[in-house]
């Protein structure tokens, strides 16, 4: 399995604003992957004695700009005290497509069953 190493830059806080902080990603090494969400296991983060799941997002969205693919980690289930300067991780697999919602509350429910698949998806 393919470990990645992705540059943090700084986003414009939309995701922590909606409720779930993302960490963006440049996308160098994962930009052939295809849009949908995928699954991360997170190596080394804030010298934790495990690795941590994660939820990448992979694709264009109307909270940026439409034309521009994004790359975007949420940590699930843990605070960061400070963002890395770079994100170590392993793709485990994709577990939803990208989607395009009507209002802000339609995309925090689809967030909410996407992470919760990446737990099952851990899990098994």
């Amino acid at each position: 399995m393919t470990i990645y190493s992705e540059k943090i830059i700084p986003g414009e806080g939309k995701g922590r604003a909606i409720g779930f902080p993302t960490l963006n990603l440049v996308g160098k090494e994962i930009s052939q992957l295809e849009n949908g969400i995928y699954c991360i296991e997170v190596f080394g983060l804030e010298k934790a004695d495990k690795n941590i799941l994660a939820a990448l997002f992979v694709g264009k969205t109307r909270l940026h700009d439409k034309d521009k693919k994004t790359f975007e980690v949420h940590v699930i289930d843990k605070d960061l005290t400070r963002d890395p300067e770079y994100l170590k991780f392993k793709v485990l697999g994709k577990v939803s497509r990208v989607e395009e919602f009507s209002s802000k509350e339609e995309l925090k429910d689809k967030i909410k069953r996407d992470l919760d698949l990446c737990r099952r998806f851990y899990l098994s």
